[in-house]
């Protein structure tokens, strides 16, 4: 999905959201972001699984990513997912409207071009290392995804809870 101008802003708060139903939880990237169409250019795996299954959310501030490490997702079952960023709480996650951990407050550096979003898959070009995606495994996710939504601010206690009880 092209044309996501403010995600290219750095500090610009935002929510991802959407439900997940993985076939396996190996590792793998469920959104990917960068400044080009193969992926060679900046970029962030902002949500995906660790080689052990957990769901993690990551921001970058120009030095390092900063994660929250989720649970283990369970295989074949629907889950519900919202990462979010803002300048004062960082990155939160939040699985089925229950919050689950922040990296506390942190400047996010992003790449100040129109960004585009790549749904379950790395797309790191031909070479894999370009983006690094720290405790994130930079695989394509074998599962179903559904609901995915993108806002740009720091959803509430409230939108999380009606996205997680529909």
């Amino acid at each position: 999905m092209i044309g996501f101008v403010l995600l290219g802003i750095s500090n610009n708060p935002y929510s991802i959201s959407l439900w997940v139903y993985p076939f396996s939880n190996n590792g793998s990237t469920l959104v990917h972001l960068s400044t080009t169409i193969n992926g060679q250019g900046w970029c962030v795996d902002l949500l995906g699984f660790s080689s052990y299954g957990k769901i993690i959310p990551t921001g970058w501030n120009s030095l390092q990513h900063q994660q929250v490490f989720g649970p283990i997702l369970s295989t074949y079952v629907w889950t519900h997912i919202v990462a979010i960023y803002s300048l004062t709480n960082g990155v939160r996650l939040y699985v089925n409207g229950t919050f689950i951990g922040t990296t506390g407050p942190m400047i996010y550096s992003a790449s100040g071009q129109v960004n585009i979003l790549t749904l379950v898959n790395p797309i790191q070009g031909n070479n894999r290392g370009t983006c690094q995606s720290q405790s994130i495994i930079p695989n394509v996710y074998y599962g179903s995804i559904d609901e995915f939504r993108v806002y740009s601010r720091e959803l509430n206690t409230v939108d999380i809870s009606m996205l997680a009880n529909p």
